[in-house]
């Protein structure tokens, strides 16, 4: 049977109203009821928690990702004209629900001064060091997009970046800073003496090398977090429609990594997607389709619907059981992306009830559950953290309504 999207929602909707669908998908869940994920079933959105442990704008322009070492999801975030906390929060897949790892430094105790006028308690490298706290030093509260990454090759946490920009009622000494490393069991930072990358770009780790992968339009570069120093730079030709804070996955059945834009293109009203191999020796990507030299070509896909409003800042993580990139979740709909083999794409989507858009780069699989874990705002209530589970047999390509 065949359907577009308002009636594919309308069907979803009808289905959550009765529980469950002859297909076994579970509804979301009522709010204020103990949350638990329903891994004998086929597919899932379940409500599981609100956002806690730190102010709401420690999501703004960033995001978590699942730490295997401690079974969890990690976030740190903050940034610029949002909330200057310096906290991790960890979701742990046992029970479910988010708080602190730690108690935040003070923003009063942040902006004392010395008498020349510079923060008392901020190190050059830009970390608070504050006497008596635990852990002794943080970062500054940062945009990390999709860049507060697990490292298999470390078992550490990574922050490749710098803060871009300063908190309301900071100055630009604030600004800059080295990478750092968080250390999930013990719960501590430590300063790699690495200077960090700017934020805006897309992560990800290369599982084969263990190196760590950051790019936008113009950058290509490469970070070894057990040399604890950057191994490449190349610059990309300004890549058209490239754009800057997008996503980048490593897709492990064919090993290319797969950058998914956040810019529009004009020339077909959605984003676009690229193919590279990852040239393990020379450091560099290896587009499918090459126009010159670190200039690569879109590939060809049936259509990627694009979100209505909120920004465009969204995530993709790869889904194992499936075999499928999966994320952009708004309107209602999980998307999922997969390559053909032949330097093309197919998009799918898959109802996803009671979800809005995506919260900037909240997303994140859990292999050990097939579940993906993602934060929305929902009105009235607030930022909410729902799981999510694929099941093949509700997903259909998405109607394209340019056509």
């Amino acid at each position: 049977m065949s359907m577009d999207r308002r009636g594919f929602f309308r069907h979803s909707v009808a289905a959550t109203a009765l529980g469950l669908t002859e297909r076994g998908f579970a509804a979301t869940q009522s709010p204020g009821k103990p949350a638990t994920i329903p891994l004998k079933d086929r597919s899932f959105c379940v409500d599981m928690a609100p956002l806690a442990g730190a102010n709401a704008t420690i999501t703004d322009y960033s995001g978590f990702r699942y730490c295997p070492a401690v079974d969890s999801l990690l976030m740190f975030g903050g940034g610029h004209a949002a909330t200057p906390e310096d906290v991790v929060l960890r979701f742990p897949m046992t029970a479910p629900g988010w708080s602190a790892d730690y108690a935040s430094t003070p923003q009063a105790t942040m902006q004392e001064k010395n008498p020349d006028g510079t923060y008392k308690y901020l190190t050059p490298e830009k970390f608070w060091q504050v006497p008596g706290e635990k852990p002794p030093i943080r970062p500054i509260s940062r945009h990390t997009y999709s860049g507060f990454i697990w490292s298999s090759a470390i078992s550490r946490m990574i922050l490749p970046m710098g803060n871009n920009g300063t908190y309301y009622g900071f100055t630009n000494e604030t600004t800059g800073g080295n990478a750092a490393e968080y250390d999930p069991v013990k719960r501590t930072w430590e300063d790699t003496g690495q200077r960090g990358c700017g934020a805006a770009l897309a992560f990800c780790e290369d599982p084969v090398s263990g190196n760590i992968i950051a790019q936008d339009q113009g950058q290509f570069r490469v970070y070894d977090p057990r040399a604890r120093k950057w191994i490449a730079e190349i610059t990309l030709n300004a890549i058209p429609n490239f754009g800057y804070a997008a996503s980048l996955v490593h897709y492990p059945p064919n090993d290319r990594f797969y950058y998914i834009s956040r810019n529009i293109d004009p020339e077909v009203h959605h984003v676009r997607v690229w193919e590279y191999a990852f040239d393990r020796k020379g450091l560099r990507p290896q587009y499918t389709s090459m126009v010159r030299s670190n200039l690569g070509e879109p590939m060809k896909t049936n259509w990627r619907p694009s979100p209505k409003s909120g920004g465009n800042e969204t995530a993709y993580a790869y889904d194992s059981e499936n075999k499928l990139i999966v994320g952009s979740l708004f309107d209602g709909f999980m998307l999922g992306f997969r390559p053909n083999g032949d330097g093309s794409g197919e998009w799918l989507q898959h109802p996803a009830p009671g979800t809005t858009q995506q919260t900037f780069y909240c997303i994140d699989y859990v292999p050990r559950l097939n579940a993906h874990f993602a934060i929305c705002t929902i009105a009235g209530r607030g930022k909410t953290t729902f799981a999510f589970r694929w099941d093949p047999s509700r997903a259909e390509a998405p109607k394209n309504p340019n056509s």
